[in-house]
């Protein structure tokens, strides 16, 4: 698991989850369509710099697979308050990814 402040994966994880509830059919569009901001918007994180993991800005097919991996990963941690709400998160995605996994992004 990438070492992270446990307070503040626990304190988002709900946003992220209302953020999928309400929205994941846009960003599964938007994902599959590589909706790309104008430069500067959407720069890669301090998770994806760890990671070494190569995003594009925007929406991509790239950024879904990223956090499905660390919603998956996080789901397994064991800790009591985010794996739960990890699990939730990744199982909204699941749901709204369909498209977004036949087009290669299963994981």
């Amino acid at each position: 698991m990438i070492l992270r402040s446990l307070t503040s994966i626990t304190d988002l994880l709900p946003t992220v989850i209302a953020w999928y509830q309400l929205c994941g059919h846009k960003i599964e569009s938007l994902c599959i369509l590589n909706q790309n901001n104008e430069a500067g918007l959407s720069e890669m994180g301090k998770l994806a710099k760890n990671a070494q993991f190569m995003l594009n800005a925007g929406f991509g097919l790239d950024r879904w697979i990223f956090w499905r991996v660390l919603l998956k990963r996080d789901s397994c941690c064991g800790n009591e308050e985010i794996a739960p709400l990890a699990l939730k998160a990744w199982k909204i995605m699941k749901f709204w990814g369909e498209r977004v996994e036949c087009m290669g992004g299963t994981k």
